[in-house]
């Protein structure tokens, strides 16, 4: 694979500096990618901020920020403190900073390089030092000494970042376009944390309804945590990404669940090979999918049915009337709300609901179960009346659209579609004769031509979109019919790349 890597390296040199020369580095085993904040003044005087680890990465992209990391001790964190503020003072630099290193599990650590700017996980430093670095900035730039000398400069408590991203990372983490039908975050629905000592923050700069371009960047917001401990800030962590959603793109919000509850995650034993080497397993626990998150997501649809009945019946001439009413009162047993669903994995589910005064009754089970819900804009309280529930979730976020579901609880996140059972719903073709863009882009590189004979697995066709190189692979051996587009094409999500026909 190096000779295919090394080119795709060099295209991407190429295209952005004009200048395809590349260097090769030294191995370093289980590789750990930490990184100091520094600020110059133009005084001579240089600080650290102390470090952040950014091991846990996908496409060699930061998701998972935090500070102090697990891995440092004190000796080796003063050593590396030490080296970046030599290496600031030695270029008389000025203003922000971030010295980049890489870790080996020997703890020897390399130079790599320095960022002259603030970067996104800037963040996680504010929370660990109460300062405001974007103020400090600006202060530097008008000629000001550094606020603080390096004794000044406590590390208080720990902060966790992730990186919440418009991509599939079921699809090699291409990114995903398209509006913002809904967006959930702590505190725009439901101010809580796993700790009121705990402090949750939002950094974006998305909106209900905005789109997301191939044009820009995929990232959707931060979301950073701090409190007293490391178990403490990732319990809060989990409990901020139960707390949000996004409908209308695919995100990695779930896939960054998955990596929280994860025992490597949790013990601190993360290096930058972590996502690619548990792929599987993560991308696993991201489709878990339980019984009681259906039950809640059907009480959700169910309440949702409820306002629009009230609202149309409040909009209407008669306002009164049982036609404008879901009530379902019969003279005899009274007739359960059947609400249907299917789930990401084709299953598809009848839950019966009776509304029982404040309480749901759910008769999927032979002795109906009980549920008591108390909604606070788009997330859900439940509390199970009846006993040997104890492994059963207690909150769910739930976002919809007119068809398609998101329900997220503190294990994962799962999706549903919700089935008109007096629909007619037209099954679909399948084709294997037919390739398509997995995302708007530009196409780089043809690599066949109509009448070749390939293999499963040849490379067909390279498409840039969002900085970043997808290649289109023959999903099986065949022969390339047609090639709709060719190098410098601009194409749109769907487009049909290739007409493909199997041997």
């Amino acid at each position: 694979d190096f000779p295919e890597a090394l080119e795709s390296a060099r295209n991407e040199a190429r295209n952005a500096f004009g200048d395809d020369r590349v260097l090769l580095e030294c191995f370093v085993s289980g590789p750990r990618h930490i990184e100091f904040q520094i600020f110059g003044d133009q005084h001579g005087n240089v600080i650290h901020l102390f470090e952040r680890d950014c091991s846990l990465q996908r496409r060699h992209q930061k998701i998972i920020e935090e500070s102090p990391s697990p891995f440092l001790d004190e000796k080796l964190r003063s050593k590396m403190a030490n080296a970046a503020v030599a290496a600031a003072k030695a270029v008389k630099y000025t203003g922000a900073g971030t010295v980049e290193f890489i870790v080996g599990d020997d703890r020897k650590f390399f130079f790599m390089e320095m960022n002259t700017r603030l970067q996104v996980e800037h963040p996680v430093t504010e929370m660990i030092t109460g300062l405001d670095l974007v103020e400090w900035q600006l202060r530097i730039a008008g000629g000001e000494k550094l606020p603080l000398s390096q004794k000044d400069v406590k590390q208080n408590g720990h902060a966790i970042e992730t990186r919440i991203y418009a991509e599939n990372p079921e699809t090699g983490f291409l990114p995903s376009t398209g509006t913002l039908q809904s967006l959930a975050f702590p505190g725009l629905n439901h101010n809580n944390s796993a700790d009121n000592r705990a402090t949750i923050r939002i950094d974006s700069g998305v909106e209900q309804g905005g789109e997301i371009s191939i044009h820009y960047d995929p990232l959707i917001a931060k979301l950073v945590v701090h409190a007293d401990s490391r178990k403490q800030a990732i319990r809060t962590m989990q409990t901020a990404l139960a707390q949000s959603g996004v409908l209308g793109v695919e995100t990695n919000l779930g896939f960054l669940q998955s990596i929280l509850q994860h025992p490597y995650f949790d013990a601190g034993k993360m290096d930058t090979l972590f996502v690619d080497s548990n792929l599987e397993s993560l991308l696993e626990e991201n489709q878990d999918s339980v019984d009681w998150v259906c039950w809640g997501t059907a009480i959700a649809c169910l309440l949702e049915d409820y306002a629009e009945s009230e609202t149309k019946a409040q909009e209407s001439m008669e306002p009164c009337s049982p036609w404008n009413s879901l009530n379902n009162w019969r003279s005899g047993f009274p007739e359960p709300h059947r609400v249907q669903l299917r789930n990401q994995q084709g299953t598809e589910t009848e839950v019966m609901i009776i509304k029982e005064n404040n309480s749901f009754r759910i008769l999927n089970e032979t002795e109906g179960i009980l549920v008591t819900v108390s909604r606070h804009g788009d997330l859900l309280d439940l509390s199970w009346n009846t006993k040997g529930l104890e492994e059963f979730g207690h909150h769910l976020l739930v976002l919809m659209d007119d068809v398609q579901v998101l329900t997220v609880h503190e294990k994962g996140r799962n999706y549903f579609t919700r089935l008109d059972p007096l629909a007619f719903e037209q099954s679909e073709e399948e084709s294997d004769s037919r390739l398509s863009a997995p995302m708007p882009g530009n196409i780089i590189r043809v690599l066949v031509q109509a009448g070749d004979k390939v293999i499963s697995g040849q490379p067909l066709l390279v498409m840039e979109a969002m900085k970043m190189e997808h290649t289109i692979n023959a999903p099986a051996d065949g022969i390339v019919e047609q090639v709709f587009f060719q190098t410098g094409d601009l194409v749109q999500n769907d487009a049909e790349l290739i007409k493909f026909s199997l041997l």
